[in-house]
């Protein structure tokens, strides 16, 4: 009898922890396969990159986290000039955090970047998982971590970032606080946080009661952090459409 109820509580205990182990075992699956890809592709290149885990958006993010936003262009081509204000601040103060004020941040960009990723896959899980089934969320994780793009979630990007705080908003379904705190961190991390407050929109009008409070309270706590970079943007630049200059794509 002792013998079967060790068993049992041990059988618990396992399923009690699969949530986290499962997607955070395809996640680091996934990122020691995307390291060992990078850096094999670099050795490759003709001229190998020192870091290849900060190239291209990444030195844009590293750039601002060392020495802030500008006014003036950083990039100018032929065909267009590009600002360092395109890019969102959470993921630039994120890195600046991670150096602890010594630590070199093409090296503490990239652990941040694989880490939170690693916490993104494991909150998709449980995401899909309460919504769906635990076999649903587990292929979804995996598609997330081994499709061909994934290789970006292991540089110095803001994707993982946004991944965590998305996930997170999705998740927190009747907290008005929580929602709206992750709704306003997704909007200054990507200019996708636009799609969380979106479906914040939407919830509001296809629902009623506490779940309209909740949803029309991220809607306006996420448009509100969003009117707040672009209001810093304005007066970076004398420019009250100074965000619309971000990028040539705008």
């Amino acid at each position: 009898m002792a013998v079967g109820v060790g068993a049992n509580a041990t059988n618990q205990d396992r399923t009690r922890w699969s949530w986290i182990g499962v997607p955070a075992g395809i996640a680091v699956a996934s990122r020691a396969f995307s390291l060992a890809l990078v850096l094999v592709a670099n050795a490759l290149n003709r001229v190998p990159r020192r870091n290849p885990f900060d190239a291209w958006d990444a030195g844009w993010y590293l750039s601002i986290a060392n020495t802030g936003y500008h006014a003036t262009p950083h990039q100018i081509t032929p065909t267009a000039v590009h600002y360092d204000f395109a890019f969102f601040p959470l993921w630039p103060a994120v890195i600046r955090a991670s150096t602890l004020g010594f630590l070199p941040d093409g090296a503490t960009s990239v652990v941040a970047a694989n880490l939170l990723f690693v916490g993104a896959a494991v909150i998709v899980w449980r995401l899909l998982a309460d919504r769906f089934t635990p076999e649903v969320a587990t292929g979804a994780v995996l598609l997330l971590a081994f499709c061909p793009p994934a290789y970006v979630f292991s540089l110095a990007y803001s994707e993982p970032l946004f991944l965590v705080v998305a996930s997170l908003y999705f998740l927190s379904r009747r907290t008005s606080a929580r929602r709206g705190l992750f709704a306003a961190l997704a909007m200054v991390t990507r200019i996708a946080g636009a799609a969380v407050v979106a479906s914040a929109l939407m919830q509001a009008i296809r629902t009623r009661g506490v779940e309209r409070r909740v949803a029309v309270a991220a809607a306006v706590v996420g448009s509100a952090a969003f009117a707040g970079w672009e209001i810093f943007i304005a007066f970076l630049t004398h420019d009250p459409l100074g965000f619309l200059h971000g990028s040539p794509g705008w």
